[in-house]
């Protein structure tokens, strides 16, 4: 009788175990000691069944989400490896097309070189040539030879001018002296004026001598530059040079000035000339009307 009790607690408790609350001890008293000690042993068969199923079915779910998350970060490392290799290529395509930026640039610089040493080239040929050129056309000042400058010519204009006023004044007829007579300030004034243009013409024609001696003078430094040879007689021919044109514009200038003062003179005779005419055109006239 203890036997079943004892039996029966512990099935109950097994049951109470398994399923909470739904087994009452006091029904399995009735029940045989044989069949309760089946009813145990196949208990714990099931359960033993069911753990060992717990236990495939936890290690089967355990194996699936390791290999879940293996797969996962295999895709992931995949991506990474795949987005590197279009990064490496990118990348490599980017440095072949700087490369290729950097060579056209170089040879870009290289041919800009080329050109401005040949631009160079050519414009100390053309500096060579143009020296060459002057010095070809007689430019090359031989201190024995004295070079021709613009006093002369200014002389020579001077003396036409002095010639050709000289023979104006000589063909002015009496008609014309009259009338320019009766106007004595117009007279005046056109000699102002002739003389106005005569200085402004000996300043050009001095402005341009100038113009002439300084071109004379940057060409005699080219020459020196380019040869040593002439340096000495050079600079004893360019100061006696120097003074005799110094002392033929003073020449000149003393003929321009007393050119100015015949002038004057003559136009002062001119005019007592013509107060005698007028003096004597006067007395005519008054005997005419008496």
């Amino acid at each position: 009788m203890e036997d079943n009790q004892c039996l029966a607690s512990l099935f109950a408790d097994l049951l109470q175990i398994v399923k909470p609350q739904s087994v009452d001890a006091q029904q399995f008293k009735e029940v045989s000691n044989e069949r309760l000690r089946k009813c145990i042993l196949e208990l714990v068969r099931e359960l033993t069944t069911l753990v060992q199923n717990l236990k495939e079915q936890l290690e089967e779910f355990i194996d699936n989400k390791y290999e879940q998350e293996i797969q996962r970060l295999e895709n992931t490392i995949r991506q990474h490896i795949r987005v590197e290799q279009q990064q490496r290529l990118q990348i490599e395509a980017l440095m072949q097309k700087l490369e290729e930026e950097q060579q056209k640039y170089e040879a870009e610089v290289k041919n800009q070189n080329e050109k401005i040493k040949q631009l160079e080239n050519a414009c100390s040929q053309i500096s060579i040539n143009k020296v060459q050129n002057l010095n070809q056309t007689n430019f090359i000042i031989d201190p024995n030879k004295k070079s021709p400058t613009a006093y002369d010519r200014l002389n020579q204009l001077v003396s036409a001018k002095t010639k050709q006023y000289t023979q104006s004044a000589t063909t002015i007829n009496s008609q014309q002296l009259l009338k320019i007579y009766s106007n004595p300030q117009q007279l005046l004034k056109k000699m102002q004026d002739q003389k106005n243009n005569e200085q402004m013409q000996i300043r050009l024609d001095t402005q341009q001598s100038e113009k002439e001696q300084s071109l004379l003078k940057l060409r005699r430094c080219m020459e020196d530059n380019k040869s040593e040879m002439f340096s000495s007689q050079r600079v004893e021919s360019s100061s006696l040079e120097k003074y005799n044109r110094n002392s033929k514009l003073m020449r000149s200038s003393t003929r321009q000035s007393q050119i100015v003062g015949n002038s004057f003179d003559l136009v002062s005779k001119t005019m007592q000339h013509y107060k005698k005419q007028q003096k004597s055109l006067g007395t005519l006239r008054q005997s005419w009307k008496k």
